[in-house]
């Protein structure tokens, strides 16, 4: 028989387990970033990111140059309604993961676009 749930729900669910249980190598917010990343993007549109980037100062950018969302959409439209959502998913899930966040978009050419990500630091 087959497993219930696809391997990447699996693999997130196992890292939100992981996660909360504050395990040492969850400490490092790059690695937590880099996991949640990878594979909340699998989950969401069934590929990987193009780019992860940072600055190792909380900003990290997330660049994919065929995003789901925008691949059928003209040049004309207006595409702020599908990254806003897009963004409240990634700082949700962020956020719930006990990095809170503020995520922002930037659009190159069609269908490519970049999530900007600024990890908030504790005060």
């Amino acid at each position: 028989t087959s497993f219930p749930f696809p391997r990447i729900v699996l693999n997130f669910l196992i890292f939100s387990i992981m996660a909360s249980c504050k395990l040492k190598v969850f400490e490092q917010v790059p690695l937590r970033f880099k996991i949640t990343c990878l594979d909340l993007w699998l989950i969401l549109f069934k590929k990987q990111a193009d780019n992860l980037k940072t600055n190792h100062n909380g900003v990290y950018v997330i660049q994919d140059n065929r995003f789901r969302f925008l691949s059928r959409i003209g040049q004309t439209t207006d595409c702020s309604i599908y990254l806003a959502f897009t963004c409240g998913i990634i700082r949700g899930a962020l956020t719930n993961l006990g990095m809170p966040c503020a995520v922002s978009c930037d659009i190159g050419v069609l269908p490519s676009c970049k999530f900007q990500l600024v990890i908030q630091r504790p005060s």
